[in-house]
């Protein structure tokens, strides 16, 4: 539940360019669903399987499009996440979306508090969006995803009334942000890492497999990481030479300069808060010999990681990162409306009855066996937001994209943690598969 969060993802303006669900297979290898059944109630509300499984259905689609893009193949969600429990990603994705629909019903609940309505625009769009999606769509797969028109339709009011209650959510919120407790300061930086051992292990595997020769081998691996580091060494001072070499060290295209040294070697930027030094996720040997530095300064010697893992050539940029400070003055207001927005939403659902039917929720399988695609070619390639999407909320007039935008904020997947151990059990897959 991530407020104002931005989407690599596609939204359901899949449905409005033209391009509809495309079942994966035949009605014989893809489970059908019943939708007409209530899988949770919400106080009064009782939702329908059909509404959550197409939420759930359409994250999963948008899961194997990122990830058969990044690795040529999406086998994920029969994947285990928690050892302990068994549980799948396909059923952590489906208890997210779970999630999702409860967290949505809840505001809409309250919605009437805050003077959230939906125009008649707006519901004539969301009308469009879903026929779309029955017209366009055999039997077959309507089946597999178990949702309706009516559930497409709840599901979409649903996502919209969420956006227009982010901000009256959070409209107490303090929005000022002093530059002293925002102020970025600016470093360029290239970075050097250190030889290890692991550099070359492989190398001298064969050698060091070998009993009577274990030491040698240790000896050889030992003095082979020293070279190496002498050369890297080496090559971060002449970086550094190189930039002091420049004739305007300030304006420095410290990446030329480095390829030139060695073509693996790049620049990088980062920043710090000014006033409180320790916030920022460079590593602090850079922050310390950046100090008392006028702007455009070079550190005048190779600094060490304060890990000992490389090294740096820095330069001091700004004391005073005008573009950076004001991004962080964002991130601390959006911080505080998350804080606001999450701690109302808690004493809703704190003070909410929720039951859910297991039974019915068993029946709505995430799995790589039966999967529901989307179409590719007309996906989106630029980014949206549930910030942008709500301001579209709010105007007189919707467009398409108003709809489409905010059902993108909510089709993403809902929590990195299944995102990135999908990934990284994407990646174990393919290497198991190799070996």
């Amino acid at each position: 539940m991530k407020l104002f969060k931005k989407l690599a993802a596609a939204g359901l303006s899949v449905i409005i360019a033209g391009s509809l669900l495309a079942g994966c297979g035949s009605t014989a290898d893809t489970a059908q669903i019943d939708g007409t059944k209530t899988v949770v109630t919400i106080n009064e509300d009782e939702v329908p399987l059909g509404t959550l499984s197409f939420l759930a259905k359409y994250q999963q689609a948008q899961m194997y499009e990122m990830y058969t893009a990044y690795f040529g193949a999406a086998e994920i969600f029969d994947m285990v996440m928690d050892e302990s429990s068994g549980e799948t990603y396909g059923e952590t994705l489906k208890g997210y979306a779970l999630d999702s629909i409860e967290e949505m019903v809840l505001l809409r609940q309250h919605a009437e508090e805050y003077g959230v309505t939906l125009t008649a625009e707006e519901e004539e769009q969301i009308d469009k969006v879903a026929q779309a999606y029955i017209d366009e769509n055999s039997e077959d797969v309507r089946a597999a995803v178990g949702a309706s028109k009516e559930n497409v339709i709840e599901l979409l009011k649903l996502q919209l009334i969420k956006s227009k209650m982010l901000e009256p959510m959070a409209a107490n919120v303090d929005t000022e942000v002093s530059d002293e407790e925002a102020q970025q300061s600016g470093v360029t930086y290239v970075k050097i890492d250190k030889a290890t051992e692991a550099d070359f292990a492989d190398e001298n595997s064969d050698e060091s497999s070998l009993a009577d020769s274990s030491v040698a081998a240790d000896t050889d691996v030992a003095a082979q990481v020293e070279a190496a580091n002498a050369e890297k060494l080496s090559q971060a001072e002449a970086v550094l030479a190189a930039v002091q070499a420049s004739g305007n060290v300030a304006e420095a295209d410290m990446t030329t300069i480095a390829n030139e040294i060695n073509e693996d070697l790049y620049a990088q930027t980062g920043q710090f808060t000014t006033h409180n030094t320790e916030d920022t996720v460079l590593d602090m040997a850079i922050v310390e010999a950046v100090a008392g530095l006028a702007d455009g300064t070079l550190v005048d010697h190779v600094v060490e990681a304060s890990d000992g893992t490389a090294w740096f050539v820095v330069r001091f940029d700004a004391a005073y990162d005008e573009a950076a400070t004001e991004e962080i003055k964002k991130e601390k207001v959006t911080a505080r409306k998350q804080e606001a927005y999450d701690t109302l939403y808690t004493e809703w659902k704190d003070s909410a009855t929720i039951t859910v039917d297991e039974a019915v929720l068993a029946t709505l399988i995430i799995s790589d066996m039966n999967p529901i695609t989307f179409g590719k070619d007309v996906l989106p390639e630029d980014d949206s937001s549930v910030a942008a999407a709500a301001e579209n909320a709010d105007a007189s007039e919707p467009t398409e994209e108003s709809v489409s935008e905010v059902v993108a904020a909510e089709s993403a997947p809902v929590d990195e943690s299944v995102a990135d151990g999908a990934a990284d059990a994407s990646v174990a897959a393919e290497e198991s598969a190799a070996n």
